[in-house]
């Protein structure tokens, strides 16, 4: 197995050398989006959301109609300026849904993973509902910000590149803030000193947050926007999720990674185990800012989803642990992950997510 392995590696590294990071990295997400869409038939025509994004895409700034999404005018402006506009912009997150595929390989290249283990962290995050959510939800732009909060982790060392895009994130879906605590520790984990920079970096995202609310402050007072602060902080909303939408949570959760859960239980063993307790405190602020925006959020997996970085966080403190077992371990997980029904919870509770070949589903 490990010189099937090496092989492997070997064979990937030098086309990457060949074609240069780049594009390889390019090649590997349009190559992992197909197959993600051969794993979860994919739809074309947007619908709900994605249809309300669709019609904004027209002309985000034509104010004679009302949109609950227009505080979230980054994903619909790209399209309008591209020319991705109504029918055709359902292009727009499936691009980034390529770039974010792209991102995921070309960063843990560029973190020294090999070609092998840098596959199948691409495989953990394109074969989970963080990436299958939107190939089932056609305009959607869920991918748009997960792709942008993904670079504001992997470019922490770089803390003004990675406020540019927390901003960029932020102005496509404000949900952004519940892992801004997240982020902070994570910068505060990997440089335990340095107690000026850190606070600096706290500025850096306090000032990339600020145009965001000014923002909605403009807009609000140019058109009604019904999905404000108001309408989520109702007591007829969170009623709702109460009801509907807080008993659904624990499988809900299971259905953002499933079995790949594993990994971040393994590493709060292991963080007890060591006594990090730094560690420790990252992995429960992720969590509970993400279960805390259930309380006036609705869909429950595609919501949840947002905590994908503690998956790549315990994938990153695995290699640095099990070095020589990571890449079974990595293997192992994607395929056997494969043997669970793949499923979103909704507030209506679970949608199966069907296969263009049924038999993928049950490997």
């Amino acid at each position: 197995m490990n010189k099937l392995v090496a092989d492997i590696n070997n064979l990937l590294l030098k086309a990457e050398r060949k074609t240069g990071l780049l594009i390889f990295s390019l090649l590997v997400g349009i190559s992992f989006t197909g197959l993600a869409m051969l794993y979860v038939s994919p739809q074309f025509h947007a619908e709900y959301n994605g249809a309300e994004y669709s019609r904004l895409s027209l002309d985000p700034f034509d104010f004679s109609w009302q949109s609950p999404f227009r505080f979230r005018i980054l994903a619909p402006m790209l399209g309008y300026l591209t020319g991705l506009r109504g029918e055709l912009f359902f292009i727009v997150p499936l691009i980034f849904a390529i770039l974010f595929a792209s991102a995921v390989y070309g960063i843990y290249r560029k973190k020294n993973f090999n070609t092998v283990d840098s596959v199948f962290i691409v495989a953990s995050i394109v074969f989970s509902c963080v990436f299958l959510i939107q190939l089932q939800a056609p305009g959607y732009t869920d991918v748009i910000y997960y792709f942008f909060l993904f670079l504001s982790f992997a470019y922490v060392k770089r803390p003004a590149l990675s406020a540019v895009f927390f901003c960029l994130g932020l102005f496509t879906h404000e949900s952004l803030l519940f892992m801004l605590p997240g982020l902070v520790i994570y910068y505060r984990y990997l440089h335990p000193g340095g107690g000026s920079k850190f606070l600096k970096y706290i500025v850096m995202l306090i000032i990339a947050s600020l145009p965001m609310f000014i923002f909605r402050e403009w807009m609000g007072a140019q058109v009604e926007v019904a999905y404000d602060m108001k309408f989520y902080l109702s007591e007829e909303n969170i009623r709702f999720t109460l009801n509907k939408v807080l008993p659904r949570i624990p499988l809900g959760l299971f259905f953002v990674f499933k079995l790949a859960w594993v990994l971040p239980l393994w590493l709060v063993m292991k963080s007890f185990y060591k006594r990090n307790y730094l560690l420790l405190f990252l992995i429960a602020v992720m969590l509970v800012c993400d279960l805390v925006q259930m309380v006036i959020a609705y869909d429950v997996t595609r919501m949840l989803c947002l905590v994908f970085p503690l998956l790549l966080v315990s994938i990153e403190e695995l290699r640095n642990e099990h070095p020589e077992k990571f890449t079974l371990i990595m293997i192992g997980i994607v395929f056997v992950n494969f043997l669970v029904p793949q499923y979103f919870m909704s507030a209506d509770g679970p949608v199966p997510m069907p296969c263009v070949f049924p038999f993928l589903q049950t490997f």
